[in-house]
């Protein structure tokens, strides 16, 4: 797995490049039937340019999904597989995912979701090649449910993603990223990154619809946010410093699916 740095940053038009997304915001509650989510959301993450810049920082990316829940199709209750689409521009990046979640008691869910994607882009003089492979536990909870259609969730969720990453980019007097201006004065430098990161976000969501029969199975509207750990560049190396960051997200799913 490869993941890297690219950078820039020391004023508002710098570059931003390499999104790390801190969860999947994917919700834990079961469908318990063949179901079909779609998802558009701002999710919260930090950039891997930031890592590079004089003020290290989080930053939320836009995020499209879609998710599977097979269940009897393919007797496996539980199962949900998905992709997702994650970053701008020209920095988009597709990441798949593999998981299982379940009721554990009335109101309570659990889910493990695993992911793992590659990605490469190229801005303002800065380039990164990357990889990161991570996994995500969530657990559920249903604070308030009126007349069976609307409800309110409380889910929290923890994740730790590996990434490994190469790249380059100018830098500064002072080691942080900038753009580079092309004109022989360019101070250019390399990096990488080999570390995990650990990241946990809270999400409280109003449910509409989810039932046991309908073809029309829920809307679920989310707040998010997120707090983590990210790497800190000088001069592109590495030297095991974390910094801790923050970020927040909104997302809309809409699910469908068999009608029981």
């Amino acid at each position: 797995m490869k993941l890297v740095l690219a950078a820039v940053l020391a004023c508002a038009a710098c570059t931003t490049l390499g999104p790390m997304p801190a969860t999947t915001a994917i919700s834990a509650v079961p469908a318990g039937r063949p179901s079909l989510s779609m998802q558009g959301a701002i999710v919260p993450a930090f950039y891997l340019s930031d890592s590079a810049a004089q003020h290290t920082q989080g930053q939320p990316t836009d995020q499209l999904a879609i998710l599977l829940e097979p269940d009897r199709l393919l007797g496996m209750p539980g199962l949900v597989v998905g992709i997702r689409n994650f970053g701008q521009a020209t920095d988009s990046v597709f990441e798949p995912y593999l998981g299982y979640r379940a009721h554990v008691s009335d109101g309570v869910s659990l889910a493990a979701i695993g992911y793992g994607t590659a990605a490469s882009a190229s801005h303002g003089g800065a380039t990164y090649s990357a990889a990161r492979l991570g996994a995500e536990l969530a657990a559920d909870v249903r604070l308030l449910e009126v007349g069976g259609w609307v409800s309110v969730h409380w889910q929290v969720s923890g994740a730790l993603t590996h990434l490994e990453a190469t790249g380059s980019y100018c830098v500064d007097p002072e080691g942080a990223g900038i753009d580079c201006v092309n004109d022989g004065t360019d101070t250019r430098v390399s990096g990488n990154i080999d570390s995990a990161f650990p990241s946990g976000t809270v999400q409280l969501s109003l449910d509409i619809g989810h039932r046991p029969t309908g073809i029309f199975h829920d809307v679920r509207l989310a707040l998010l946010a997120s707090a983590g750990n990210m790497p800190v560049l000088s001069f592109g190396r590495d030297e095991g410093t974390r910094a801790t960051y923050t970020s927040w997200g909104l997302s809309l799913e809409f699910g469908l699916g068999a009608d029981r």
